[in-house]
């Protein structure tokens, strides 16, 4: 899951993931790495006291829009690509995705 800056959204986003029984891949931005980054180790320490395995939750460290590019390709790893995208960004036009910015 690929989101904003908010670190809020961390826990969030795992929370609705682990809740319907999927593992996720979270990718923030640059401005809350170093939070996501204790926030998701945190929560990791807590899958595994539980006996849960502590890769239900990982965190991709890098924060540039490449590697955001990159991951929304790997379609045979990744279920849902629902990233927000611009009117003139050419990989909406090809998705039929005519929703609102």
């Amino acid at each position: 899951m690929i989101y904003e800056a908010r670190p809020n959204v961390t826990v969030d986003a795992f929370a609705l993931c682990f809740k319907t029984g999927n593992a996720v891949i979270l990718k923030g931005g640059s401005d809350a790495i170093s939070s996501n980054i204790v926030i998701v180790s945190v929560l990791q320490e807590v899958l595994e006291a539980h006996g849960i395995p502590r890769a239900a939750v990982s965190l991709i460290e890098d924060t540039s829009r490449e590697t955001a590019a990159a991951f929304m390709k790997m379609n045979e790893y990744v279920d849902a690509d629902s990233a927000r995208r611009s009117r003139a960004d050419p990989r909406r036009r090809q998705s039929g995705d005519d929703s609102g910015d």
